[in-house]
């Protein structure tokens, strides 16, 4: 096979071989010298192919995370979606974590501030946390960190703001029904009792 042209389109190259049309990557067009009137076998044409797609899917994975702030077990599952095989994951995985692209322990920690200044409890937040696929253990040890005058100040805010709301209730019924409310937000019976709800 030869190759008869190479155009650059966009942000990739177009590169005819015997009548059909491919697009590469700068990359993968220098390393494989994939340039006009050589000859290229059938076994490095499809080389070139399966890693110009792995780079493209690596692109989109990272696209993805930076988008929509994905921890690695979303990333995994977004690149299996896309078909790819778990050696062809892994090395994605890898290389986003080499270049910093994809680190947990700061996601996590921005998460749950995040989630925090959103009136969140802890048990909320854990809860979130794990269904997006994070461990639990890394999710404990990144609460036992949380700016706690933040969390209380969260608390208070929100207590603030949903009080008023059960006012038409006899005392003892609003102040078990503004615990009921906050008991759903993920604070704890201990957390709820610091405020002064009378």
């Amino acid at each position: 096979m030869v190759i008869s042209k190479l155009d650059k389109k966009k942000k990739n190259y177009l590169v005819i071989i015997d009548e059909n049309e491919y697009s590469f990557s700068e990359d993968i067009v220098l390393k494989y010298k994939l340039l006009p009137n050589r000859e290229i076998d059938d076994e490095t044409l499809k080389k070139a192919l399966s890693e110009n797609k792995s780079l493209e899917l690596y692109d989109k994975a990272v696209s993805y995370q930076i988008k929509y702030a994905k921890g690695e077990a979303e990333v995994r599952k977004y690149l299996f979606d896309k078909g790819l095989t778990t050696n062809d994951v892994s090395k994605i995985i890898d290389l986003m974590k080499e270049r910093k692209i994809l680190d947990d322990d700061k996601l996590l920690d921005g998460l749950i501030n995040s989630l925090i200044k959103k009136s969140n409890g802890k048990a909320l937040i854990k809860e979130k946390l794990y269904q997006k696929g994070y461990k639990k253990e890394d999710i404990e040890r990144h609460l036992k960190d949380i700016d706690y005058d933040l969390y209380f100040a969260q608390l208070n805010k929100l207590y603030g703001k949903i009080k008023d709301r059960y006012d038409k209730y006899e005392p003892f019924i609003r102040i078990q029904k503004i615990k009921a409310y906050l008991f759903s937000r993920g604070y704890s019976s201990s957390e709820i009792s610091s405020l002064d709800l009378n």
